[in-house]
């Protein structure tokens, strides 16, 4: 018995237990965390009239001159004059605009300067725009500028700093095992023998872990051994919040997983869904953490993280879901008859259109290279025109 996939992300999303604890860091180790406080503003954004480009900071009326250069102001320095009618101050993009100036004029609309006055082409005269932004524009004072709960981003760090906070509280990172499982695994560094293949798994999950937030740590390879999957099990569980299993979940006469779930007290609350590549996906709950029994296929495990794991650890900080957009399609597609929620790998085109990438099924792992994102078909979907706006998840 399948369970439906989206049955089955709403069983797993009301499981969910929020991450509470939070910490301090530094701007520069923000990035890719999540706020854990409103941040108001300390001032007025510009918190002052600030001149929006290089040129003279005059009185509208007083135009096209000449008129009398009173001083020049820098960026960082205040004006030591006041602008009255005849009078302009020579002004720097970023200052202070001069007390008694209703407009700047840009340095290109200037004639040279001489004996201490300048004139202006007639166009100055004509001007719309002032070329100031108004103290308060962007946001007055103690208004909310970053939300709670909003992933910081390099934008984010720089926004944060003009504001004063220079330390920011960040929601604790979930700690996430990962643990792989079975013989025919060895690791990367090791020459496989012919019945062998490599763990791509892995690193794979260790760094999508590390892409959406969380701390992973990497228990290794258990084999196909209980005793040895249940001990890394038991570690497993005392030292992280929630488990990711590859491989072991399905119905082989060596796949344990189940069996060890139950043993130590968790609940399944499904161990197939109804979604393609993903069928032989497990979730399980207790009173202390999570399982996520991932499909050995390493193209399976790849997306069933992304469309299902990902999304749990991201609600777990309380940060934004990932977003599905509609797109146009740049050709006809036709997938088999299916009852099951299917993702496709695509790309998208120099006209923005999604082009579905060659793929041969769950075991065409180079079918991801080039993969922006995942093509999203709902159950019955089967032949889909060009043109046709179809959902994709970008990778």
């Amino acid at each position: 018995m399948y369970t439906p996939f989206v049955q089955a992300f709403e069983m797993m999303m009301t499981r969910m237990v929020p991450v509470v604890a939070t910490e301090t860091v530094s701007l520069a180790e923000s990035v890719g965390r999540i706020l854990a406080d409103d941040v108001l503003t300390d001032r007025p954004v510009p918190p002052f009239d600030r001149v929006a480009m290089d040129g003279y900071a005059l009185q509208r009326a007083d135009l096209p001159g000449p008129i009398t250069v009173l001083e020049t102001v820098p960026a960082g320095s205040p004006p030591t004059q006041t602008v009255v009618p005849g009078t302009c101050s020579k002004v720097m993009t970023g200052c202070m605009l001069p007390a008694g100036a209703d407009m700047v004029v840009q340095v290109e609309l200037a004639l040279p300067e001489s004996q201490g006055s300048v004139a202006f082409v007639p166009a100055a005269a004509s001007l719309k725009t002032a070329n100031i932004a108004k103290v308060g524009e962007d946001a007055a004072q103690g208004q909310l500028f970053v939300e709670k709960h909003t992933p910081i981003t390099p934008k984010i760090t720089g926004i944060l700093a003009s504001v004063g906070i220079h330390a920011p509280r960040v929601f604790r990172r979930p700690v996430v095992a990962v643990v792989i499982t079975g013989d025919e695994v060895v690791e990367p560094h090791q020459t496989p023998l012919l019945h062998q293949i490599r763990n791509a798994n892995g690193v794979q999950l260790v760094t999508q872990l590390i892409e959406a937030g969380a701390v992973p740590r990497y228990y290794g390879i258990t084999g196909d051994d209980p005793e040895a999957l249940a001990a890394v099990f038991e570690r497993a569980e005392a030292e992280c919040d929630g488990i990711l299993v590859s491989g072991g979940v399905s119905m082989g006469d060596f796949d344990f997983v189940p069996d060890i779930l139950t043993s130590h007290g968790y609940e399944i609350l499904f161990s197939k869904i109804a979604a393609k590549p993903g069928r032989p996906t497990t979730f399980a709950v207790s009173e202390g953490g999570w399982v996520f029994g991932m499909p050995g296929n390493p193209v399976t495990s790849f997306v069933v993280f992304e469309v299902m794991v990902k999304p749990f650890l991201l609600a777990s900080m309380g940060a934004p879901l990932p977003l599905e957009v509609r797109m146009v399609l740049s050709r006809d597609i036709s997938v088999k008859q299916s009852s099951r929620t299917t993702w496709l790998p695509c790309d998208v085109n120099g006209q923005g259109e999604v082009v579905p990438l060659d793929y041969h099924g769950s075991g065409h792992y180079h079918s991801l290279k080039n993969a922006w994102g995942l093509l999203h078909l709902e159950p019955g979907e089967t032949n889909i025109p060009r043109g046709s706006h179809v959902l994709v998840r970008p990778l």
